[in-house]
């Protein structure tokens, strides 16, 4: 399964799950493929996740749930995709 989400910065960014591994993957304007860079903070087991959108950065929020208890996290990164 794969889920894409366009996070338009300077460059194209996307938003990437694929093979249980979180990505971000770079893209110029004609949507050549740049690089691609792991979201290691992530865990790969998350029950959502969403992104949040601002003109200098995006944020990704996540549910985990640990035994019992669910909780909720965020990272929030640069337009180079940096935490």
């Amino acid at each position: 399964m794969q889920n894409y989400k366009l996070l338009n910065q300077h460059h194209y960014l996307v938003y990437k799950f694929y093979k249980g591994k979180h990505q971000v993957c770079f893209y110029d304007e004609e949507m050549k493929w740049l690089e691609t860079r792991e979201l290691n903070d992530i865990p790969e087991k998350v029950i959502d996740l969403d992104i949040i959108k601002t003109k200098d950065r995006f944020c990704i929020v996540w549910e985990e749930q640990h035994n019992r208890l669910i909780s909720c996290k965020a990272a929030v990164f640069d337009p180079e995709a940096n935490v």
